[in-house]
């Protein structure tokens, strides 16, 4: 069933895994992946569907430590098919702080002077900062699927926030991909409502 997912288009949609340690979450992750941007590459763009920029995915976990594990699975399985690593145009796996880092760099507007110790009032600031951007500057930061690996150990609203990074399509579908463990929950945050956050599984 892992790998039938894996392999699966799962794009258009928001989507809920869950899973203990061991069971295979981060495997079937770098499936997906690989299997949302083999079908992006394989994508015709036509003269009317208004894009100019590489189709882009967001890969993003909890912990630094994870980054390069995870990138690796990735690269292996796309490389199978592909026979060539994915670009860091059309991939992005970095951890949490990270990819808030380089979102503070790329727009000074998302630069809420806020630090980890104060993440929940960060993350509702970057929501609200988001928002307020034009719809160009906007569009040059979305990720067109996102998927989050450790989910447990987001804050809802930082939650909220990687949702506003997925690009909506002109039909309004949207991918984005949870995988979350209750039993790894280790910071004790408490599991969200994801549809108060604007996610429907």
């Amino acid at each position: 069933q892992q790998i039938e997912l894996g392999k699966a288009d799962l794009r258009g949609a928001h989507r809920l895994f869950r899973g203990v340690a061991g069971s295979g979450k981060s495997i079937m992750l770098a499936l997906s992946v690989s299997q949302t941007l083999l079908a992006f590459k394989e994508e015709t763009p036509t003269l009317f569907d208004g894009r100019n920029s590489a189709r882009r995915v967001l890969v993003v976990c909890f912990n630094k430590t994870l980054v390069h594990y995870l990138r690796n699975k990735i690269e292996d399985r796309y490389g199978r098919v592909a026979w060539e690593p994915p670009s860091d145009e059309h991939l992005c796996v970095t951890h949490f702080e990270g990819l808030i880092r380089d979102l503070e760099t790329k727009q000074t507007a998302l630069a809420t002077g806020l630090t980890w110790e104060q993440k929940e009032q960060r993350a509702k600031a970057l929501c609200s900062a988001i928002d307020r951007l034009d719809q160009k500057t906007r569009d040059s930061l979305l990720f067109d699927a996102v998927y989050v690996d450790e989910a447990q150990d987001l804050l809802p609203a930082e939650i909220e926030f990687l949702r506003r990074l997925a690009r909506q399509e002109p039909g309004g579908d949207q991918t984005l991909i949870l995988f979350y463990d209750n039993a790894q929950n280790i910071y004790g945050v408490t599991q969200p409502t994801l549809a108060d956050l604007g996610i429907n599984i």
